[in-house]
């Protein structure tokens, strides 16, 4: 990938993340995305090394991602959301070492049950837009909509979901598309501690001609309290080189706290 390729790759990886109901990670860094919906407001943070292939001096740069997020459900068939990001990205080490830090692109996803069986089944449609608020690097200045079906399983304490989406990114005429697919799985002890993992494959397109696929994979552990407080920590985990591209980095930390009402 050429460095511009690279820095769109990284653009458009900026909406991914788990969004949605409870018990959900909402990584800044692409979405995995469940069908219920809920309201809640979460805080999360994430964290994350990575090398670039194009820096002679060989540095390591790194980025953490601070971000609020507020989601509310009306009569639990639609969601609305907000998500505002702050972003400090760390660039090189000793005399070569900059630093760049503001607002990330803010979030705004809608999402509408479609089919439902109380909490045993449901079946949803989603949209995500990304708009820019221009105090950031330009790099990262760019429209993004996000958009796809989502359908969630309950039985017995195992909650198995997966989405298909397609993602557009708009950046100053260079513009990408990329195909998702998420699965996810999560069993609950006592409706207390629940362990999941999800899975993420992502194939990009663009107009160049160059294609790429990325996978990774999602452990976590999350911890609800009184019904209404969740607390939890996971690790996404690129396994191949096009997704350490995308998701910069081969692992990045995540971890999250909020409250449902």
């Amino acid at each position: 990938m050429s460095g511009k390729t690279l820095a769109a790759a990284a653009a458009l990886i900026c909406l991914i993340a788990p969004s949605g109901a409870r018990a959900q990670f909402n990584q800044y860094w692409l979405p995995v995305e469940q069908a219920v919906v809920d309201s809640h407001i979460d805080v999360q943070l994430q964290y994350s090394r990575f090398d670039d292939p194009h820096d002679v001096a060989d540095n390591t740069d790194s980025v953490a991602v601070l971000s609020v997020e507020a989601q509310y459900a009306f009569k639990d068939r639609f969601e609305v959301g907000l998500g505002i990001p702050v972003l400090a990205f760390n660039y090189g080490t000793g005399v070569t070492q900059e630093e760049d830090t503001g607002f990330g692109n803010l979030m705004l996803n809608l999402k509408a049950r479609l089919f439902g069986l109380g909490d045993t089944l449901s079946v949803a449609a989603y949209t995500n837009v990304m708009l820019p608020t221009h105090s950031n690097a330009d790099e990262r200045d760019y429209a993004m909509v996000l958009a796809g079906g989502a359908v969630s399983a309950k039985l017995l304490g195992i909650r198995l979901g997966g989405a298909l989406g397609a993602i557009w990114l708009i950046s100053g005429g260079f513009d990408v598309a990329l195909m998702n697919v998420d699965l996810y799985a999560g069993y609950s002890f006592f409706g207390v501690l629940t362990l999941k993992l999800a899975a993420q494959f992502a194939k990009g397109f663009h107009p160049g001609g160059y294609e790429y696929e990325a996978f990774a994979l999602t452990p976590g552990v999350e911890v609800d309290l009184l019904d209404i407080i969740r607390v939890g920590v996971a690790a996404r985990i690129a396994t191949n080189e096009d997704a350490e591209a995308l998701y910069l980095g081969r692992a990045t930390l995540l971890a999250h706290a909020g409250i449902s009402f």
